[in-house]
C-alpha cells in the first residue's frame, strides 16, 4: 500500500517529486508508486584484535595467490576491530589481516 505525497511529505518520507520520477513514478497520478526496491545481502563480519600503534592491512583475494588491498591502512588502538563485508554466493574469497 502507498502512502499519498501529502502524508509522505508531512512524515519526511519524500522530499520532491523529483524523487519520485526518477524511479519511474508519475507524482501526479495518485496510483503510481515509485519502482524502489530493497536488497538484502548475507555479509561477512571479521574481527580481530589490534596492538596499539601498529598499522593493520587488509587484503582480499579470489585464488589465494593474488592479493589486493582492501580499503586504507588501519592504526591499532589496542582493542578489537570489526571489518563488515559483502559475501557471495556465487563468488568465493579470502581475507587476510597482518601488520
Amino acid at each position: 500500500m502507498a502512502l499519498t505525497d501529502l502524508c509522505s511529505l508531512s512524515h519526511g518520507l519524500i522530499s520532491n517529486d523529483g524523487w519520485e520520477v526518477r524511479l519511474g513514478s508519475d507524482p501526479l497520478a495518485p496510483g503510481s508508486v515509485p519502482a524502489a526496491t530493497l536488497q538484502i545481502y548475507p555479509a561477512v563480519n571479521l574481527q580481530f584484535e589490534m596492538l596499539e600503534s601498529v598499522r593493520y592491512q587488509l587484503e582480499v583475494s579470489s585464488d589465494l595467490a593474488g592479493w589486493s588491498s582492501e580499503g586504507s591502512t588501519i592504526v591499532g588502538t589496542g582493542t578489537a576491530q570489526n571489518y563488515w563485508g559483502r559475501s557471495s554466493n556465487s563468488q568465493r574469497y579470502w581475507l587476510r589481516v597482518f601488520p
